[in-house]
């Protein structure tokens, strides 16, 4: 149900989308958006075996040429990665207590872009700011123990 409400709500941004999906655990945000029309996905796992399923997941559905896994922690994405991406996508998990300077430094970074959108699943005991360093909430749902924030950056929609 959640990723299906995460998807409804990028689906205007995700045409030939430039994806990147950090915390990829077993890849299903990323090879969605690869699904729904996006053009690249880039996966960033530290976990090998997770790393190995995405990489096999990719070339089993034929999206092989259509995204790169990196193995390595979200928080290396704006030194390792070269933007701008059109949709970043967060799913960390719950215990994760370093979103919001994470959000800060992707707000600072190459990664985005004027029209960027980052959307983010979270703990709903978990607060997110409104601004963030150029994101800006536009959506906030919740979804029983668990919160979707899209934000965007640059100019007002």
């Amino acid at each position: 149900m959640v990723r299906s409400a995460i998807f409804s709500m990028l689906e205007p941004y995700l045409g030939g989308a430039r994806v990147l999906d950090l915390f990829s655990g077993t890849g299903a945000l990323g090879v969605e958006a690869l699904s729904r029309g996006a053009g690249w996905v880039d996966f960033l796992e530290r976990d090998a075996r997770q790393c190995a399923a995405i990489n096999g997941t990719l070339r089993s559905l034929d999206y092989a040429k259509q995204g790169r896994v990196h193995r390595t922690q979200a928080e290396r994405a704006p030194e390792l990665l070269e933007g701008p991406y059109n949709v970043i996508l967060m799913d960390p998990p719950y215990s994760y207590k370093k979103l919001e300077p994470l959000l800060e430094r992707i707000g600072e970074s190459g990664l985005t872009d004027d029209g960027s959108v980052v959307a983010v699943e979270h703990s709903r005991h978990q607060d997110l700011p409104m601004e963030v360093d150029g994101l800006r909430c536009i959506k906030q749902r919740r979804y029983g123990e668990t919160m979707v924030t899209l934000y965007h950056w640059g100019e007002a929609e």
